[in-house]
């Protein structure tokens, strides 16, 4: 009973830190220091709660890869951007201008 009261008031004074951590916060760092030293402080705790109840979440950009792929726009199967020859209907995808140069 002892150590459930113990982990329960650990759990407590960690709090900030713990949500901090668990929302993937900017300043996790930042409050896990404070949240140590200064959280025995009820001020202390509250600044370091505030501070991991900020929605300053890191941002992770995806860049968006020029696409390899496209439909045939004869059958629309999916092929290679670059196929010459559709592989499904057997369709020539050369552009109608640089055929009639050859």
């Amino acid at each position: 009973m002892e150590f459930i009261v113990i982990i329960f008031i650990f759990g407590l004074y960690f709090l900030p830190s713990l949500n901090a951590y668990s929302k993937t916060n900017k300043n996790r760092g930042s409050v896990l220091v404070i949240n140590l030293f200064l959280g025995w402080t009820f001020i202390g705790w509250v600044v370091a709660l505030a501070m991991s109840a900020s929605s300053d979440v890191e941002k992770i950009e995806i860049k968006e890869q020029p696409s390899k792929e496209m439909h045939c726009p004869f059958c629309h199967e999916l092929i290679k951007a670059k196929a010459k020859i559709c592989r499904f209907c057997n369709k020539d995808l050369q552009p109608l201008d640089s055929q009639d140069k050859k």
